[in-house]
């Protein structure tokens, strides 16, 4: 493993130039910085590097900054770009893009045009992203047959597509979590293939048939009624209307003249009464008999 950012102890060589035992070099702080900092132009200001129609066959790249795999490349000035002549028959897709070049030679970010191919229904070129050259995709430009002039709605803004270019932002906001979801699903399909096994099967059957069967046993009346202390409840006093009274025959019972409701109790005595005719309406003391 590669480890960076130590101080170096100096040793010097038969012709006294230094050596370092911990050197870094340009990439290895390209390479720190782009694990934290992803591709793409800086959202503010929204103009950034904005391709826009110039003079004839020419584009204007705003003035703006990009960070391309820890290198960061700005213009503090609109940049002219030149389209090459349109074809005579076909129209073309160019690409207007922001280059990484690691070569020697090079060894810069910089702004190029790249010509797509003309055809009936052109495509833009591909971007170029390898080791040593990276580009990210600014805007595609839709040259028309013979065109000697772009118009604006000719122009296709790639900066806010992740796909070609994006913005500026923190690496691990993007956070790759396919094989973590790919896991949850599998336990998941596992999980509910076997529940649709137990649902459709018997095994369900019976559990609804012992439900039924539960439920009949301890409802009013079934071969075993839940009692009051089965299920924590205190007995209390309570009416029942005869009528909802099942299985309870009448039998021979008093009443106390106080548990009679809508009976006034009278002055105490029993008076007797011989008549020949039954008494319409008879008093609660009297005895009445008569001679049918």
């Amino acid at each position: 493993m590669k480890s960076i950012f130590f101080d170096s102890q100096v040793t010097y060589d038969e012709f006294d130039a230094p050596i370092y035992d911990r050197p870094s070099s340009a990439a290895d702080l390209r390479s720190v910085f782009a694990s934290f900092i992803a591709n793409g132009v800086f959202i503010t200001p929204s103009t950034n590097l904005q391709v826009t129609i110039g003079s004839g066959l020419q584009v204007v790249a705003a003035a703006g900054k990009c960070w391309i795999n820890g290198a960061f490349g700005y213009t503090t000035s609109d940049t002219n770009l030149t389209l090459t002549t349109a074809d005579g028959t076909n129209p073309r897709i160019d690409r207007v893009v922001a280059r990484l070049d690691l070569n020697t030679d090079v060894r810069s970010i910089d702004l190029y045009v790249v010509d797509g191919t003309a055809a009936a229904s052109p495509v833009a070129p591909a971007l170029t992203q390898t080791a040593t050259v990276y580009e990210i995709g600014l805007a595609d430009v839709l040259v028309p047959a013979n065109a000697t002039s772009i118009l604006q709605s000719n122009i296709t803004d790639l900066r806010q597509n992740e796909d070609y270019c994006g913005v500026v932002h923190a690496a691990f906001d993007q956070v790759d979590t396919a094989d973590l979801f790919a896991q949850f699903q599998a336990a998941f399909d596992e999980w509910f293939a076997d529940l649709e096994d137990y649902w459709d099967g018997t095994d369900f059957g019976a559990l609804q048939t012992a439900i039924a069967t539960h439920a009949s046993q301890h409802s009013t009346g079934g071969t075993d009624p839940i009692a009051a202390a089965d299920i924590g409840a205190a007995a209390a006093s309570h009416n029942h209307a005869y009528a909802d009274l099942t299985g309870v025959a009448a039998a021979s019972h008093n009443h106390a003249v106080t548990d009679l409701s809508g009976v006034a109790k009278s002055a105490q005595g029993i008076r007797i009464t011989v008549q020949s005719t039954a008494p319409t309406s008879p008093a609660i003391n009297d005895l009445w008999v008569w001679d049918s």
